[in-house]
């Protein structure tokens, strides 16, 4: 609106200065041609038109005749806008904030009550963008100070250290139904705690359009006292866990030897077995031999008889046929091969008191 009414005073101071005119001394005003020109005055309208969005930055515009803050988002570059209407820039890149103790001695740090009624005061670290801009704009009516967000980050750790429902809870001495005491948040549930708390957080900053990157413990301060107990109950803890591992250790030696000693035992007897087989197999192997060697020379003999009694059977049938071609009786045929296997020679006569005896040769 401001560009507007600064427009219109130029236009009139424009108006005004064109008819000025001296009379007699005096100056007066008089309409002219040159005042014609003022209306020009009303082109400054035109620079409170034409705006831009930076980089890494979203706008929102606020137009006072469309109610206020519109939905749209602007993204980065020229943009085009009504004279009344105003540009408002928030920055998208990851944004830091610190709840530590400063250098300028300015204390930002803030305390917990944990679940046993102690106290912790935490110095943490938060990293955030905009990840909704017409939502952010709507809540912190621009980026949200730390101030404005430190209100957010202490709920969140409160409730996870007094609050968060526990379900390892088993009625032992020491623990609790819900939240944790000073003395897990400072040991082995420290992590567990600034997970819980960051998951925590990161629903509380998606109401108002934020998106929480991370949330980091930089410090926990439970006092001297505690700390100390804290020290000596790591320490005997420690000493606990070194024993437990020695112990471990022994049994595990132990268990290895005796695994080597039935290794050996197996091996020995396997070794034993592996002889007793190879003997066995090769008595088998040796008998098995013998049986086929045998079975072999049986085979062989029939073989060798079916042979005599089939060349028998054969030199039976010629003689057969021959005696038959040459019409022989047996007698006959007998005599015939008689004559025809003799050599020639007359065989010798031995003489005898009762009967002569005829030896062939």
């Amino acid at each position: 609106m401001f560009i507007i009414f600064l427009s219109i005073i130029v236009t009139i101071v424009l108006f005004v200065l064109f008819g000025l005119h001296s009379e007699n001394g005096r100056v007066v005003i008089r309409r002219n041609k040159a005042q014609i020109l003022a209306p020009l005055g009303l082109l400054i309208v035109l620079f409170g038109m034409i705006t831009k969005v930076g980089a890494v930055q979203e706008g929102v515009l606020y137009d006072p005749l469309r109610g206020g803050i519109q939905g749209n988002v602007i993204k980065e570059g020229l943009v085009i806008k009504a004279p009344w209407a105003k540009l408002y820039t928030l920055r998208k890149d990851q944004q830091s904030i610190s709840y530590n103790y400063s250098e300028r001695g300015e204390d930002t740090t803030f305390s917990v009550q944990t679940a046993n009624g102690e106290f912790a005061v935490y110095a943490v670290e938060i990293k955030y963008k905009n990840s909704d801009t017409s939502k952010v704009y709507k809540e912190f009516l621009g980026m949200p100070t730390s101030e404005q967000l430190s209100q957010y980050v202490q709920t969140a750790i409160k409730s996870i250290a007094s609050g968060h429902p526990r379900t390892d809870y088993t009625g032992a001495e020491g623990q609790v139904k819900s939240g944790f005491t000073i003395y897990e948040i400072l040991g082995n549930k420290f992590e567990t705690t600034r997970f819980l708390s960051e998951e925590l957080l990161r629903e509380i900053f998606k109401e108002f359009g934020l998106e929480l990157i991370s949330l980091n413990f930089m410090d926990i301060d439970a006092g001297v006292e505690i700390e100390s107990m804290i020290v000596e109950q790591g320490t005997s803890a420690k000493l606990k866990q070194i024993n437990e591992n020695l112990r471990d250790a022994a049994a595990v030696a132990k268990e290895t030897a005796e695994i080597e000693a039935q290794g050996l035992a197996a091996a020995e007897i396997a070794r034993a077995e592996g002889q007793a087989q190879a003997v066995i197999l090769q008595a088998e192997a040796e008998k098995q031999a013998q049986i086929l060697q045998a079975e072999a020379e049986q085979e062989s003999q029939m073989l060798i008889a079916e042979g005599e009694a089939e060349a028998i059977r054969l030199v039976t049938e010629a003689n057969q046929d021959l005696m038959t071609k040459l019409g022989f009786t047996p007698e006959q045929y007998e005599q015939y091969i008689i004559a025809n296997n003799w050599d020639g020679e007359l065989p010798e006569t031995v003489l005898s008191e009762t009967a002569d005896i005829l030896l062939n040769r």
